[in-house]
């Protein structure tokens, strides 16, 4: 915490590097993911959770499968590495409607 006049500031810092292949955690088939982008073809957005249905060759893509808390298909789609992130622990989930597929 840094103060100035007397009044708290919070200052938070980002590693300014990105992890290397060996540093970045493998995702698996049957993992929930989270979309790191809108896709709004599929009423998809940033921060939605999916399931890891099928790995491509060496992690470069997944097929996703996107369902409502009913259990309705959303959206299988094919995203690459870049458009997913592992869920992580520590994580809230938040819900939204959404009209299914």
């Amino acid at each position: 915490i840094e103060t100035g006049e007397n009044l708290p500031r919070f200052v938070t810092a980002y590693p300014a590097v990105e992890k290397t292949i060996e540093e970045q955690e493998v995702i698996r088939e049957l993992e929930s993911i989270v979309l790191t982008r809108n896709i709004p073809e599929h009423g998809l957005r940033r921060g939605d959770i999916g399931a890891v249905v099928h790995c491509y060759k060496d992690g470069v893509a997944f097929e996703v499968e996107f369902v409502t808390a009913k259990g309705d298909t959303v959206a299988v789609i094919t995203l690459e590495s870049k458009d997913v992130r592992p869920m992580y622990p520590n994580e809230i989930l938040h819900a939204r409607e959404i009209r299914a597929a």
